[in-house]
């Protein structure tokens, strides 16, 4: 995805721990205590997708079921200490999720 460019995400239903293998890239979900995460919309990585709990952010839950979130999201490089370098620039992204959709900047 380059900066600007728009993924329509979609909000999985409720995944448990034993679930968590099944997340694909660009959902978002609420696990059973209340708490929102979201997968960004990057490819998986030895099967498994990129994903974070937000709940610290501000999310505001639509009448349409999808979440606007504020402030940006990122996943980034520095967080990847241990990973091949190429593995961390693709899995590096910043942006936004705007009534369930993705866009990076």
């Amino acid at each position: 995805m380059s900066a600007g460019q728009e993924t329509v995400g979609r909000r999985a239903e409720h995944k448990s721990d034993c679930r968590l293998s099944e997340v694909e890239p660009g959902e978002y979900w609420k696990d059973e205590n209340g708490h929102w995460w979201v997968a960004a919309p990057v490819p998986k990585y030895d099967s498994i997708a990129l994903f974070d709990e937000i709940s610290t952010w501000k999310i505001t839950e639509h009448e349409d079921g999808t979440i606007t979130v504020t402030p940006s999201i990122f996943w980034g490089m520095g967080g990847y200490p241990n990973s091949p370098p190429e593995w961390a620039a693709a899995h590096t992204w910043h942006g936004y999720l705007t009534r369930g959709v993705w866009r990076e900047v």
